[in-house]
């Protein structure tokens, strides 16, 4: 399918990226959801329009233990799989793009589940430069444990059955990338869920308000030193009421033709991560990141742990001739 051109400034677009510098000096302790370090690994985690940067069929499977040592800390399990659909009898891909995504959250006595349907539409803006946007239509699963054995019965949401809730919620993306580059916002929820208590029954309230919508702006850019060997930057900022603004910053060395990075991040949260791959058998990529707090956190837990699997589909031809970061 043709497009017509667009003209557009990259260079001014390369500024905006630049900018996330500039929150360097913000401070910030909250925590917003769905924390998981090596979003930059596989980006359709947390903006499935990024899917569109790819040629085949690839999905991740992850798994995050937050906060070792802590009794009830989150344990996070997330599956996701986007397959670019073909064109009628030809091995070409149009420009959309099916998926799939399976999230559990589970903290202290609340477990959070998702399934989501995705899909992407890509857009060629020029011959190097290509703009994507997404929707995910998702059913969340809320489950609260309030039967709980204690010395009283002094809180009366305690003692009482488990409460399990289903509410419907969407995610939107954008994603704009171009060879070595990209930049990216997305939306994690664009409706809010909430379990209530009214005395004697438990409900489900379910609405729209743009103060409670999860805001992303992820961008990421790779410098070739040689042939073999290249530095990949990204950062990725985090905006959401009634907690302060939450970035990182990630750099990565890529050597040996993408089959070996080492990384590290640092966290607003004060926390440093500290990251290695292995590209396997040309299709999986294994990927492992130890968080180590350095605030007064870290005379209670021991650390954080992640592991992710990624699978690519190696592409018989080259359709897209650019190169986007991959961590």
């Amino acid at each position: 399918m043709n497009f017509p051109h667009f003209h557009i400034s990259f260079n001014i677009l390369r500024q905006i990226a630049l900018t996330l510098g500039l929150f360097y000096a913000l401070q910030t302790n909250a925590q917003l959801s769905s924390e998981v370090n090596q979003y930059m690994v596989y980006q359709p985690y947390i903006n499935f329009a990024s899917a569109s940067s790819y040629e085949t069929v690839n999905g991740a499977l992850f798994y995050r233990n937050q906060w070792t040592g802590f009794d009830g800390a989150p344990i996070t399990y997330g599956l996701g799989v986007a397959i670019p659909i073909p064109k009628k009898n030809s091995i070409k891909y149009t420009n959309s793009t099916m998926g799939i995504s399976l999230q559990r959250e589970e903290i202290g006595i609340h477990r959070n589940d998702a399934l989501s349907i995705d899909y992407a539409y890509r857009l060629q803006i020029n011959r190097s430069t290509f703009l994507s946007f997404s929707l995910s239509p998702t059913i969340r699963f809320l489950n609260d444990n309030f039967n709980l054995t204690v010395s009283n019965d002094i809180d009366p949401l305690l003692n009482q059955v488990a409460v399990s809730k289903t509410a419907p919620n969407f995610k939107f993306g954008s994603y704009l990338f171009k060879d070595n580059f990209y930049i990216g916002f997305a939306t994690t929820n664009l409706l809010y869920n909430n379990i209530y208590n009214n005395s004697s029954t438990y409900g489900i309230e379910t609405g729209f308000d743009p103060k409670r919508i999860n805001y992303l702006l992820h961008t990421g850019y790779q410098h070739d030193i040689n042939k073999n060997n290249s530095i990949i930057t990204s950062g990725l900022i985090k905006i959401s009421e009634g907690a302060n603004i939450h970035y990182n910053i990630n750099i990565l060395w890529s050597t040996l033709s993408e089959k070996l990075g080492i990384g590290a991040s640092y966290r607003s949260t004060k926390d440093l991560v500290f990251i290695a791959n292995f590209k396997l058998y040309n299709q999986f990529k294994l990927s492992y990141a130890y968080q180590y707090a350095l605030s007064e956190l870290n005379n209670y837990e021991n650390g954080s742990h992640e592991l992710m699997l990624v699978y690519q589909v190696k592409p018989k031809k080259k359709l897209i001739k650019i190169r986007t970061p991959r961590f």
